[in-house]
């Protein structure tokens, strides 16, 4: 009941409930403002105050549009030009204008001749004979042409005829420039007037496709919506009538009505503010869509101490959203599918200089930077000493040091990597993502891959999903190899392999096992070597076959009682003795056959994350191996 009481006082105060009587205000204001108009510039040319047309109106102080004006600047221009003018040189280029004008001349002779009378019953001397003198004067007169040229030319330079011409030169000129300026200024006032409209239209227009409302409501509202402007106009035509020579009363009934609609706005804004309060307050959300919102979990969230703020504020100079956008893009196109945006917010709770990474509310990663330091890296442990505060790189766990500013150009020489906070933030978050890529890809994200495949190769989407593999199945090859560290960006070969492998086999191993060999190019690539060589260490094959034993529930033999976990030891141990204590901060490559490099891969991950297991049917026979070791 109280819902629709406040919807009822709100259609009361809606603007567009009195649009009639606007709509009569403005077109009494247009017949009233045309009346006044029309009586002042009726007024004005009694007085001779009017003394032009439009242009004298606008700007007969300055003369900008006073034809006369502009003709009297420019006829002296002309005439000197004319009286600089030498004629005896410019004579001969006039010779072939001359003859033009002669041959023209005889042609027109020649058309009046042989055109008919009107007047005449039977036609004439103008009739057929007079055409056929016409022709045969004109044709004995134009051989002569050039002789009739050079006659009119020596009049042309004799003495006594060259003040005529320059006379006629003058008035000639002089007849051109009034022309021209007569034109000039009509076609500027043609041209701005239109454009004038044309602007106030566009504006109108423009103004009005951010309001819901009628073009005539938002014309009103913008109108006659604001007090200011029109309490601004009341007192100018106020002013302009209490000029002396003047209409008064016109100038006073516009003045009054400006007033008066300057009242009328003070009371509609009141009323609009009191409709947007009662609108606002319908809006508020209630508790239940607050606890709602509460319960919301961001899939990526970052949170950081008050004094990382400014990294994260645009305003106050911070690169970190920027880095975060160029870093999402970066991101998609290695790993082949959008990573969720971050959501970033401020924790007074944590250290000033602290900063934390959240996936789906649960805290995956924790680091504290130092005030005005730069981080230096170096994986030389020959590497010269600096001075500064000892720590870890938080996203591969390398040795690293905080340096002061200055010490930045010898940490460079020195062989370190120095970077500033802003890319330290950046790095570690893109490294948690690559970490937990397989729980950032969702059902939902999944569904919108394959939606894009189908536009482009639907008959390879239909065939496979739902036929042979389910959703959540694809969902679950796609996380584990992601898992791995290996793109799903070339999702039609990962389709393609599994329409091809579920018809025998639909098992989860079997299936990324056949995909991580049918992306063996893309898969070993980014692990050659400089020198073009795929470096591995090899695992003992008994160990080899001791751990698919006790994997494998049909395979013969004792199992012994720790399952897995005998082998298990054996290789960590063989690892360490092999790549030393920072095996866990190595990336490692182990040979293993399919499918025991499935579920080694698996148990070495707690252990060692970055560590990759390769199988051998997974290496390209273009690849050069080298082996560097046994594992024993």
């Amino acid at each position: 009941m109280l819902a629709s009481s406040e919807s009822a006082d709100v259609s009361r105060l809606d603007p567009r409930g009195w649009i009639d009587f606007r709509i009569i205000v403005a077109v009494l204001l247009l017949a009233v403002a045309a009346v006044c108009t029309w009586w002042t510039i009726d007024g004005l040319k009694k007085r001779r105050v009017l003394r032009t047309e439009l242009a004298e109106i606008s700007h007969a102080k300055y003369d900008l549009l006073n034809v006369d004006h502009w003709v009297a600047k420019l006829v002296p221009i002309l005439d000197a030009e004319v009286d600089a003018l030498d004629l005896k040189a410019a004579s001969q280029g006039l010779r072939p204008t001359v003859e033009r004008s002669l041959y023209q001349l005889l042609d027109t002779v020649k058309e009046k001749m042989s055109a008919p009378n009107p007047q005449a019953k039977d036609g004439g001397l103008m009739g057929g004979a007079g055409a056929m003198m016409a022709n045969m004067m004109v044709g004995a007169l134009k051989p002569h042409v050039p002789e009739y040229t050079g006659v009119v030319m020596a009049e042309l330079q004799k003495p006594e005829n060259e003040a005529a011409v320059r006379k006629y030169l003058k008035s000639t000129l002089a007849d051109a420039a009034k022309t021209y300026t007569v034109l000039t200024v009509g076609d500027g006032l043609v041209t701005m007037i239109p454009s004038l409209l044309v602007s106030v239209a566009g504006g109108i227009v423009v103004t009005r496709t951010s309001s819901e409302t009628t073009v005539g409501v938002e014309f009103g509202r913008q109108l006659f919506g604001k007090r200011t402007p029109l309490r601004i106009a009341a007192g100018v035509m106020l002013l302009l009538g209490l000029i002396p020579g003047l209409p008064k009363m016109p100038f006073f009934m516009i003045a009054a009505l400006m007033a008066y609609l300057s009242s009328r706005a003070t009371v509609k804004a009141a009323e609009e503010v009191k409709a947007a309060e009662i609108v606002s307050e319908k809006k508020k959300a209630d508790p239940q869509q607050q606890l709602e919102a509460l319960l919301k979990l961001d899939e990526i969230s970052l949170e950081v101490g008050y004094a990382l703020v400014p990294m994260v504020d645009q305003a106050q100079g911070g690169q970190l959203l920027q880095r975060i956008r160029a870093l999402r893009k970066h991101l998609a196109l290695q790993l082949g599918f959008l990573v969720p945006s971050v959501h970033i917010t401020d924790n007074l709770k944590l250290k000033p200089r602290e900063y934390v990474v959240l996936l789906r509310g649960v805290e995956v990663a924790r680091w504290e930077m130092q005030q005005e330091r730069l981080l230096a890296i170096s994986s030389d442990p020959t590497a010269s000493q600096l001075e500064g505060l000892a720590t870890q790189e938080p996203a591969f766990g390398a040795s690293a040091l905080w340096i002061v500013p200055g010490l930045q150009e010898q940490a460079l020489a020195s062989g370190y990597a120095v970077v500033d906070q802003t890319s330290v933030l950046a790095t570690h978050l893109a490294e948690i993502v690559r970490q937990f890529a397989h729980e950032l890809l969702t059902r939902q994200e999944t569904k919108r891959l394959l939606d894009a495949m189908a536009e482009a190769q639907p008959k390879l989407v239909d065939e496979l999903v739902p036929r042979l593999l389910t959703l959540g199945e694809v969902q679950k090859v796609l996380q584990q190899l992601l898992r791995e560290q290996v793109s799903i960006r070339d999702l039609s070969s990962i389709l393609e392999t599994l329409l091809d492998t579920a018809t025998a086999n639909k098992n989860p191993v079997a299936l990324v096992e056949a995909v991580r060999q049918a992306l063996a190019r893309s898969l070993v690539q980014p692990l050659i070597a400089d020198d073009r060589k795929l470096k591995v260490l090899a695992l003992d094959p008994a160990i080899e076959q001791e751990f698919q034993r006790q994997l494998d529930p049909q395979a013969g033999g004792e199992k012994s009682a720790g399952g897995v976990g005998a082998p298990l030891r054996q290789i960590l141990e063989g690892l360490q003795k092999m790549v030393g204590d920072k095996i866990a901060l190595s990336s490692t490559i182990i040979l293993c056959n399919s499918p025991s490099r499935y579920h080694l891969r698996r148990l070495l991950e707690p252990f060692l994350p970055r560590i990759v297991v390769l199988s051998p049917a997974e290496i390209p026979a273009s690849v050069s191996v080298q082996t560097l070791g046994v594992v024993r």
